[in-house]
């Protein structure tokens, strides 16, 4: 039985059971759960909050960024960090060094993790950091930017909001799929965040498959 990429689930290709795939995320050793707020969505945005914690829930780290353009306030409506607030931040490049120290060559699951490996390397484009391609990444359709494919050495980033949505979202019947859903009991903090996803892939894990629909 060939074993879907992840992500995948929901279009017709063959994939593994929902436990057993979050079990095994959850059996992972070097398995961390990462959330990041941003200055917007776009091509040029940064990261402005970083979040990562272990599958224990423990704290590796926690932090604002000072990004390198002004946090426009409606990105600052979302998540309540404002120009003022991260001015005294650290930059990208001290945060980048010391997460490459702290969580060498990690499996990285985000909510949306080829948006937040695309934001990584958009925050460190105007930075003297090399950087390295590793991708595709794993689980995710990589688009054309090459900036999808940039994180720290040894990273996978894998994406679990498709994944949820399979188990959990409403059948689409138009587009033979189910309907992506947003992070369950999202908040502003990305430290929070982080953990509701963390609760995420455990829900998954206890969570028994369901039949597919036809």
């Amino acid at each position: 039985m060939q074993e879907a990429i992840i992500g995948s689930a929901g279009y017709g290709r063959v994939r593994p059971d929902h436990r057993e795939w979050a079990q095994k995320l959850l059996d992972t050793p070097d398995l961390v759960i990462w959330d990041a707020h941003t200055t917007g969505l776009g091509h040029f945005d940064e990261i402005v909050e970083l979040a990562l914690i272990n599958k224990a829930g423990e704290i590796l780290f926690d932090s604002m960024v000072r990004p390198t353009q002004p946090i426009p306030p409606s990105a600052s409506r979302i998540h309540g960090i404002y120009n003022e607030t991260a001015a005294n931040a650290p930059s990208i490049d001290a945060v980048y060094a010391e997460l490459c120290e702290l969580v060498p060559s990690k499996t990285v699951l985000a909510w949306s993790g080829e948006f937040d490996a695309r934001i990584l390397g958009q925050s460190l484009r105007n930075t003297q950091i090399p950087l390295t391609a590793r991708g595709p990444i794993r689980g995710v359709k990589v688009e054309s930017d090459p900036l999808n494919r940039y994180y720290c050495e040894g990273w996978t980033f894998i994406d679990l909001m498709f994944f949820y949505a399979d188990a959990f979202g409403k059948w689409n019947s138009r587009h033979y799929s189910y309907n992506l859903v947003g992070l369950p009991g999202k908040g502003e903090r990305a430290l929070h965040n982080a953990r509701m996803t963390l609760e995420a892939l455990l829900e998954l894990a206890n969570y028994s498959s369901r039949a597919k629909r036809d």
